[in-house]
Parts: structure tokens; C-alpha cells; sequence
């Protein structure tokens, strides 16, 4: 379960197409009156909520659902069959004497058919360069910002925070953020 925003984040779906072609399990054979059965292939096309935040991302508050629908139908509420993307990453420590934070980052998928319903998940747990110190409960004041720590070592840089596209006066910073290790970053100039 997600932890309140900006604690958690949603994962970024990116390049998801627009239809998805899907070939229906053994568990399809099971269901009453539905038209799919196993090896049925069936395409499903991007819902009006795909991708949609269901709420405001606000401070403190639940982490809004946002996920990549589809469905044969094209729709969120009326279909035959409906497949969920879900993703969403949490910061915490995970002892309390941890110098570091740790990220959880949960990845799922749900269907829907008939009756059916079943969410399958992963979580991928890392390390970050993150120190347990950095107050990680506001988000950045600026779309844009970037917090870069350069006191660790000299000529490294560390990421704290990004939150999207450098804006005038700030440093466009491009690279690999390798997560538990070392951050590999160009750092450009400034406008």
C-alpha cells in the first residue's frame, strides 16, 4: 500500500501504445457467459481514465490512483474485458538506524472479465544515495527544480530530488541515476 504523496510516487507510463493485443488464460475457460476463452485474442484500446490522475497529488494526502486502462470497449465502465497497468514507487527506511533512504517501487497488473478479477504485482526493492536526514515529505516549491548535493565527494553529484525539465536559472542535469551506487550526471549550463 502506498504511503501519502510525495512519500510515494506514481511510476511515469511511458510508451504505453494505444491498443494493447491480449490472448486470454486457462481462467477465461471458467467463466459464465463470457465470449473469451483460453487462447481468445482480444484487443483492447486506451479507457478515458487511462493515465489520468483520480485525484490531486497533495501533500500528506493518499497517493491518487492513476493507472493504463484498457478495454475491448474502449471504455472504463462497460466492457468485456479490461486490463489495469499499476505502478508506484515508496521512499522509507527500512530500519530505523538505516544512514539511507530505501525505495520500494511496485509494479501490478489487474484484469477484469466476467467475474474475474486478479491483480498480479512485483516489488523491486533498492537503494538510494538519499541520506535518512533529507525531508522528503514536501515536493519541490518549483515545477523543474532539481536539489543536486555536491559535498559528498569532490566532482560527484547527487540527486535529491528531481521533479521535470530545468527551468531558466537552474542546471539542466542529464546522465544515468544508478540507484545504490554512484550517480553518473553531466551537469549543463544554466540560463
Amino acid at each position: 500500500m502506498p504511503e501519502a504523496y510525495p512519500l510515494s510516487l506514481p511510476c511515469r507510463f511511458d510508451g504505453f501504445p494505444g491498443r494493447i493485443r491480449v490472448t486470454c488464460g486457462p481462467a477465461f475457460d471458467a467463466l459464465r457467459g463470457c465470449p473469451y476463452s483460453f487462447g481468445s485474442r482480444v484487443t483492447c484500446s486506451r479507457t478515458p481514465l487511462c493515465g489520468v490522475a483520480q485525484d490531486d497529488y497533495l501533500p500528506g494526502s493518499a497517493l491518487p490512483r492513476q493507472e493504463m486502462v484498457f478495454s475491448n470497449t474502449g471504455a472504463d465502465d462497460d466492457f468485456s474485458l479490461k486490463i489495469s497497468f499499476t505502478g508506484y514507487g515508496t521512499f522509507h527506511l527500512a530500519a530505523p538506524t538505516d544512514a539511507r533512504y530505501s525505495l520500494s517501487v511496485v509494479k501490478g497488473v489487474r484484469i477484469e472479465a466476467f467475474g474475474l478479477d486478479r491483480t498480479f504485482e512485483i516489488t523491486d526493492l533498492w537503494e538510494t544515495g538519499i541520506v535518512a536526514e533529507t525531508d522528503l515529505s514536501l515536493p519541490p516549491p518549483l515545477p523543474g527544480m532539481v536539489w543536486v548535493d555536491d559535498e559528498a565527494r569532490a566532482s560527484t553529484y547527487a540527486v535529491t530530488w528531481y521533479g521535470g525539465v530545468g527551468t531558466a536559472g537552474y542546471a539542466a542535469l542529464g546522465g544515468v541515476l544508478q540507484l545504490g551506487g554512484a550517480a553518473h550526471l553531466r551537469l549543463g549550463r544554466t540560463s
